[in-house]
């Protein structure tokens, strides 16, 4: 047999002995694995409540409905929806995380972690309880692993610690999970929209055509800025986040007196009206139903939204339209290349 072939078998030999090893090995190391939660990946489907406090109170405390998981908002005394993606990425960490390392037993070393009780007020940690029927799942859940691998984590009830290999993502507040934008329907549901007041101005879906958003009323002289001005304002609208839900101690409309109105329309016949206050460093908009029937979560609510957002918002018609000066710019332009002058001038 050619000594070259001979070697090869031998070769192959060797890595698939190799391979069978550490495939052996692999299955030996995964029956040692000891799961954080050893019987939560099988029930995971039977949750029917996830509850994350701090030693602030509450951060959420969701359960699930027709229309998806909601948190009860206390200040606010609504239930509001829960971003599902960052839930469900929650239950699967905590279904799949392993005891990877074991740390310290003494509560004198927890605070090292961020494993205190939170119940001790200079608490760092988080408690999460998954519970199903019949059982709860209660952990407190510490620092990041300075390697950036693994979260510390702590059972309820247990001095044992452990360095787990996930890295558990957590709300770092009681708005951070919650359902992001604030309207519950898309650019394509909505038909107008429309300031009201001496600077209001109307945008309406163009049915005849191609359904683009046009502004009413531009006169023949007049041109926008650039071609998407309009779509970019009404999806500034629809596509709106939060920072932050108010109460009404905390947002007193009644006291404010420069408030912008705007009334949107939805193809199914929806009236909503939403109420602006941009006011440095107040930004607060809300958004009512004004057709009776139907119901939203977002319905009367008052929300914090950044300056940026506010600014994004706060339009009026000389902010869509060309001025004066710069429409005869764009004529000149125009000129030049007719001209037969290319579009840099040169």
């Amino acid at each position: 047999m050619n000594k070259q072939l001979v070697s090869l078998i031998i070769l192959l030999a060797i890595v698939g002995a190799a391979i069978y090893y550490l495939f052996v090995q692999s299955a030996m190391h995964d029956q040692d694995k000891v799961r954080l939660f050893p019987t939560l990946a099988d029930n995971a489907t039977r949750v029917e409540r996830i509850k994350i406090s701090s030693v602030n109170g509450v951060l959420l405390d969701a359960v699930p409905a027709r229309s998806g998981w909601q948190t009860r908002l206390d200040g606010v005394f609504v239930n509001y929806p829960v971003d599902q993606a960052q839930l469900a990425g929650l239950l699967e960490g905590l279904s799949q995380a392993v005891l990877f390392e074991a740390k310290t037993k003494r509560p004198e070393n927890f605070d090292k972690l961020n494993l205190t009780d939170v119940s001790n007020p200079d608490s760092l940690a988080t408690l999460v309880e998954v519970s199903r029927p019949g059982k709860t799942h209660k952990v407190l859940i510490g620092s990041q692993a300075s390697s950036g691998q693994g979260t510390y984590a702590r059972l309820v009830d247990n001095n044992q610690s452990w360095l787990l290999d996930q890295s558990i993502q957590l709300p770092t507040d009681g708005f951070d999970w919650l359902r992001q934008p604030i309207l519950d329907f898309d650019v394509k549901q909505l038909s107008a929209i429309a300031r009201m007041g001496d600077k209001g101005f109307s945008i309406q879906r163009n049915q005849a055509e191609d359904g683009a958003f046009e502004l009413t009323n531009l006169q023949p002289n007049q041109a926008l800025k650039y071609a998407t001005v309009i779509d970019g304002f009404v999806e500034s609208v629809v596509n709106l986040s939060f920072d932050k839900i108010l109460t009404d101690a905390e947002a007193n409309w009644s006291a404010e007196t420069d408030i912008i109105t705007y009334e949107i329309s939805l193809e199914d016949g929806t009236a909503i009206q939403m109420q602006l206050l941009n006011a440095d460093p107040k930004a607060w908009v809300k958004f009512s139903r004004v057709t009776s029937t139907g119901q939203s979560y977002w319905d009367g609510l008052s929300y914090q939204i950044s300056n940026f957002s506010a600014q994004q918002l706060d339009k009026q018609v000389t902010d869509f339209i060309k001025s004066e000066s710069q429409a005869q710019q764009s004529q000149t332009r125009d000129v030049n290349i007719d001209e037969g002058e290319s579009p840099s001038g040169e």
